[in-house]
This record gives structure tokens, sequence and C-alpha cells, in this order.
């Protein structure tokens, strides 16, 4: 028994030290498309950021910032939302300070990754991590977006959502100012959900979460 126990162990060390080095050339591959040098400073903070370019005033304090997970290639997506809800100009008028940026991973294209380089020089609200544009990854490439914006903004609130979902900002602010003037985690709360133990899309293995069924948690569309 204790042979076998020591082989599992063993097993798994060589299945995380393929996972690291995996990781090390996936980081290298995506620094040399990004041309990033090895003397950024804030990299060492945020060692998933790949491009910051984000032209808003981070000494201001922001009622809510809203951070919008898109997928690389959706770039009509994310012009669609700049020119309707998340331009405030769309509302008649907003008295609160409040911005949108757009949270995108990457991908091995040279030419979409230089397009988006190129996309968040010029519109400025736009971050790219290092985090692979994969379903499986999303998890990480939204915790990656809300430490970031965490460490980097003053807020009172972070909305989290998608881009193919319209946020009515008016209602919004309405309500951060109203019911919602507290520390809160809010949005459509999904209850005893259970895992499914399939290899889909949204399949869970019972060594990922061994549970009967989920902690309770908000769909990821708005939170």
């Amino acid at each position: 028994k204790d042979i076998k126990d020591k082989m599992v162990e063993f097993e798994t060390g060589m299945e995380k030290l393929v996972l690291w080095e995996d990781h090390q050339e996936h980081q290298k591959k995506l620094k040399k498309l990004f041309r990033i040098s090895k003397g950024n400073a804030d990299e060492m903070f945020h060692p998933n950021v790949l491009v910051d370019k984000i032209k808003f005033d981070n000494s201001a304090h922001y009622k809510v910032i809203i951070l919008v997970t898109s997928f690389a290639k959706y770039f009509e997506h994310r012009q669609w939302i700049r020119k309707a809800w998340g331009n405030q100009t769309f509302w008649n008028e907003s008295v609160e300070n409040w911005q949108v940026i757009f949270n995108v991973g990457a991908v091995d294209s040279a030419e979409v990754q230089q397009k988006l380089v190129e996309e968040s020089k010029n519109h400025g609200d736009m971050l790219i991590l290092d985090v692979p544009e994969n379903f499986h990854k999303l998890s990480e490439k939204v915790m990656a977006g809300l430490y970031w914006v965490y460490t980097k903004f003053s807020f009172e609130f972070v909305f989290k959502t998608d881009d193919d979902v319209f946020i009515h900002m008016q209602r919004l602010l309405t309500k951060l100012n109203t019911t919602w003037s507290q520390e809160n985690y809010v949005g459509n709360r999904n209850y005893n959900a259970v895992p499914r133990r399939n290899k889909g899309r949204y399949g869970v293995s019972s060594k990922e979460w061994p549970g009967k069924y989920y902690d309770p948690y908000c769909s990821g569309g708005g939170y």
C-alpha cells in the first residue's frame, strides 16, 4: 500500500510538472507575439496581464467598474457595446462615475493578437491576459480580471458581465444607490445545482468537485 501511495504521489507530481512546463512554453510564445520585455515591474504583480493600455484615471473613485468578459475574436461585440450601453453619452444623463473594461484572453494567431493590441491602443479600455481563450479556462480569466480591477481602481462596486449582454446602466445605478448600497454579492442565485458527471462542456469529475451539490453561486451573465 505504501509503495502504491508513493507511485500515486509521483504520478501526480509528474502531471503537475508537465502542466508547469506547458505553461512556461505558452508564456514564452505569447510574450514573443506581444514583444514583452522582462523589465516590466507591473508584470511581477499581475503575471496574467499581457497588455494593459487602459486610459481611465486610476486616481478617481468610481461608482461601478463594469468588467466585460469577451472572447478575443469578438471585435464587433466590443464595438457595439462601446457605441451602445457602454458609452455614457448613450444615456440621457449619468451623474455617476462609471467605466467599462473589456477582459480578453490570448489566442495563438499572431494576426488576431496584433488586432487586439491595436484595438487596445485605440480605445484604451481593454485588458489582454495570457489566459488561453478556452471555455475551461474561463474562471481563471475572470478571476485574473477581477483581481486586476481590485488592485488598480478605487470603486464601490464591480459588475462582471459578458459581451453578449445589454446592461441598462440607469437601472443598475439606481439599484446601487438604494437597494444595494452596502457590501453585497448580487446576481441570479443558484442553489443546490447538481454537477454534471459527463465529458461534455459542463462536465465536472468527482475529483474536481466531490460534492453532491455546488455551493450557492450567481450565474455568469451578470453579478
